[in-house]
Parts: C-alpha cells; structure tokens; sequence
C-alpha cells in the first residue's frame, strides 16, 4: 500500500476554513478568525485549497550554446 504524502497541517488546507482574509488570516467554520499557519484538533485535508506553485522561468538559449566546436 502506498503512503499517503506528509503535507503540513495548516488552517490554509483545512476543509473548514472558508476563505483567506486580508491580513493573511483564515476564517474558519470551527475556530472563528485563526491564523493561516494554525491548526487544530479539528484539522481535515482539502487538496482543493492548495494553490499550486508555478513553474520557475528557464533561460533563453542560443544556438551557439549547444555548439560542440
């Protein structure tokens, strides 16, 4: 059986919080207005309230760079 990939428990995961605030905090069904970094014994993983990260840019290459002479 497969092992389920560790994520970080945080309010900014949890199927409870609602919504991100303007201050960078969650508003949460459960506890009220509670940090994003927080979690508590109520804690359950939404995989749709992860934001995913973006592709880092790769440089521009020339054709004189895959030259071998």
């Amino acid at each position: 059986m497969a092992k389920k990939a560790e994520t970080e428990k945080r309010c900014q995961y949890c199927a409870y919080a609602q919504k991100e605030l303007y201050d960078g905090n969650m508003l949460c069904s459960r506890r009220g207005v509670v940090s994003a970094g927080y979690h508590c014994s109520k804690y359950r993983y939404d995989a749709t309230m992860r934001r995913p990260v973006g592709q880092p840019q790769l440089p521009q290459m020339e054709a004189e760079d895959f030259d071998l002479e």
